[in-house]
C-alpha cells in the first residue's frame, strides 16, 4: 500500500510539473499564429480561456484568430468581449479597428483607432494605421497630421514616409512629396542596404511633376532595372524621354530620345 500511495504521490507531482499553464497556453498561441497555423492558434486560445475566463488577452487572441479563419462576426464578438474584461487595452481596440476596416466599415474602425490612441498616446503604429484609414475615406489632411505624429514619434520608419509622400503627391505638394520619398530611400539604404522599385517610382514621378526630367530618368531606369516586369514603369520613362527629347535643339539627340521613348513603349506593350 505504501508503494502505492508514493505512486501516486509521485504522479500528483509529475503532472503537476508538467500541466500546460496559462501562459504556455498563450506562448502556442503567438507561435502559431506566427505561423499562420490559425486552427491550432484558436485550439490554444480556448485552452487559455478554460484556464482563465477573465483574461482579456486569451479572448483578444481568440478574436485574432478566428479573423484569420474567416469568420468576422466571431472575430468581432470575442475582440469587444477582451475590451469589456480590459477596458483600457489598446492592442483589442487596434485589432477592432482593423476588423471593421476589412469589413470597410470605415466609420467603426475610426471609433477604435481613436480609442486605442487615447489609452496609448505614443504609439507610433496606431497612428500610422489611423492615417491609412483617413486616406483610404479620403480625408488627407487628417491622414498626414497622423503621419506626422507617427513620424515625430520613429523618425526613421520608411512606411510612413513613403505613405505621407503618396498623400503629399495626391495633392499636388510634389516638393513635399519628393522630400518624402527621398527621406524613405535614404533610410531604406541606410537601414537594410538595399534599394526600393516601389520609392524610385514614386520619387521618378515626384521628379517628373516638378520637371526635374534628368532625376526622373534617373529614377524610372533604376526602378526598371529592380523589377523590369512592371509595364507602367516603361510608360513612364517613355514620357521622360519625350520631354527630353522636346527640350533639345539637338536633332541627333531627339531622335534618339525619340527612339528611346518609342522602345520602352513596345516594351509596355510586351507586358500587357
Amino acid at each position: 500500500m505504501k508503494y502505492f500511495l508514493l505512486y501516486l504521490f509521485f504522479a500528483v507531482i509529475i503532472n503537476n510539473t508538467y500541466a500546460e499553464t496559462f501562459d504556455d497556453y498563450i506562448d502556442r498561441v503567438e507561435m502559431y499564429l506566427d505561423e499562420d497555423r490559425y486552427h491550432e492558434a484558436l485550439a490554444s486560445a480556448n485552452e487559455a480561456i478554460r484556464i482563465n475566463p477573465d483574461s482579456a488577452m486569451a479572448y483578444r487572441y481568440l478574436g485574432i484568430s478566428y479573423f484569420y479563419l474567416g469568420d468576422t462576426d466571431a472575430s468581432l464578438k470575442y475582440l469587444h468581449h477582451a475590451v469589456e474584461l480590459e477596458s483600457t487595452y489598446s492592442d483589442a481596440y487596434i485589432n477592432l479597428a482593423n476588423v471593421y476596416a476589412s469589413i470597410r466599415e470605415y466609420d467603426r474602425a475610426l471609433e477604435n483607432y481613436n480609442s486605442a490612441i487615447y489609452h496609448d498616446p505614443e504609439n507610433d503604429r496606431y497612428y500610422a494605421r489611423r492615417a491609412y484609414i483617413l486616406g483610404v475615406m479620403g480625408d488627407f489632411e487628417r491622414a498626414i497630421l497622423d503621419y506626422n505624429e507617427a513620424i515625430r514619434l520613429n523618425g526613421r520608419n520608411v512606411e510612413y514616409f513613403n505613405h505621407r509622400g503618396i498623400l503629399h503627391f495626391v495633392l499636388r505638394r510634389d516638393i513635399d512629396a519628393l522630400i518624402d520619398f527621398t527621406r524613405a530611400i535614404m533610410y531604406y539604404y541606410i537601414d537594410f542596404g538595399l534599394k526600393d522599385f516601389a520609392l524610385h517610382l514614386h520619387r521618378g514621378s515626384a521628379h517628373f511633376n516638378l520637371e526635374m526630367y534628368d532625376q526622373a530618368l534617373e529614377d524610372f531606369t533604376l526602378a526598371i532595372e529592380l523589377n523590369p516586369g512592371h509595364k507602367q514603369t516603361y510608360e513612364l520613362r517613355a514620357r521622360v524621354y519625350r520631354q527630353l527629347a522636346n527640350m533639345t535643339d539637338d536633332f541627333v539627340q531627339r531622335n534618339n530620345y525619340l527612339q528611346l521613348a518609342q522602345d520602352d513603349l513596345k516594351a509596355a506593350e510586351t507586358l500587357e
